[in-house]
């Protein structure tokens, strides 16, 4: 199957991976208030402040994943809201050393894809095609976890 979403100029192929937000807690700190990093102009933000009520949290936004992840080491947030991918591969790559975790609740999904330029139809199905036969073979599945796994 292919998409063609028409987004400005560009195409964007069969989405790739269906991800999960989460919260990536720093447990070491109790406070009434909990101060929570958020990337700027994601949908991990727009999240961490519907939640902000709720949840008695202060946001912070941040520009990037290591700013996000360092006020975390720093004991200055207690939590990151970001997306799933990029948390685990921080706690793959601290490997055994890692002292943060990823607790709480998943939150409603959305789907990544690749951004094509108008005019690049052939590179879409090409792109598609090779997806479709990395994940049929299981190969896609191994390549995600190498990086994305929390072990």
């Amino acid at each position: 199957m292919i998409v063609y979403l028409t987004f400005y100029e560009y195409f964007y192929n069969t989405p790739y991976v269906n991800e999960k937000k989460l919260k990536y807690i720093n447990i070491s700190s109790q406070t009434s208030i909990i101060p929570v990093v958020a990337k700027q102009g994601t949908s991990s933000l727009e999240l961490a402040e519907e939640l902000a009520e709720t949840y008695n949290m202060e946001i912070t936004t941040l520009q990037d994943d290591p700013t996000m992840y360092m006020e975390l080491e720093k004991d200055n947030a207690d939590a990151v809201i970001n997306d799933y991918p990029s948390v685990a591969y921080k706690i793959n790559q601290d490997g055994e050393d890692s002292e943060l975790r990823i607790v709480g609740d998943m939150y409603p999904s959305e789907d990544y894809g690749i951004a094509i330029s108008r005019g690049s139809e052939g590179l879409v199905e090409k792109m598609n095609t090779g997806l479709g036969e990395l994940r049929d073979s299981g190969e896609f599945e191994e390549i995600y976890n190498s990086y994305f796994s929390e072990e």
